[in-house]
């Protein structure tokens, strides 16, 4: 599974196929994060086990929290792999955007397959644009927020 604790990220997932060699030939997702430099913004990574779990904690004072402060995360993802059950929550105080699907030109024909595992967005302040995606279940959890889904596919026993 992948479990995401973030803080005013913008995530991407991303299919590998329109990407040149290495990431190609990926057989696995592959997450690739750009985060601000500071030595009050933390990241914690655990990937180590069969759960990966990715925390992100901004602890800049509150007048400079989000100032010149950026966090991209780009998740690739091989043609037809199912992706493991995903966690995305949004602790910050700040919006969190998740984008996927076939509505870039980076991304023609793209949907996310998590076959019998779950997708799961959840917390403050979490935007999400999703399309031509299929799970056992997914789940839109926030205090704030939007979420604009076309193709959406949940498959509940």
């Amino acid at each position: 599974s992948i479990y995401m604790t973030l803080d005013n990220c913008k995530v991407r997932f991303l299919p590998t196929r329109e990407m040149g060699e290495p990431e190609k030939s990926l057989e696995a997702i592959k997450v690739q994060i750009a985060l601000f430099s500071d030595e009050k913004i933390q990241l914690e990574v655990e990937t180590c086990t069969s759960n990966a779990t990715f925390s992100i904690a901004n602890n800049r004072d509150d007048a400079v929290k989000y100032i010149g402060y950026y966090c991209n995360i780009e998740i690739l993802v091989p043609d037809r792999f199912n992706i493991p059950s995903t966690t995305i929550v949004a602790s910050g105080e700040n919006i969190t955007n998740v984008r996927a699907g076939p509505m870039d030109v980076d991304s023609p024909e793209f949907g996310l397959d998590f076959g019998p595992n779950s997708f799961t967005l959840m917390g403050n302040f979490l935007t999400a644009r999703l399309q031509n995606v299929s799970a056992k279940s997914i789940t839109y959890d926030v205090t704030r927020g939007a979420l604009i889904g076309l193709d959406l596919e949940a498959q509940r026993a």
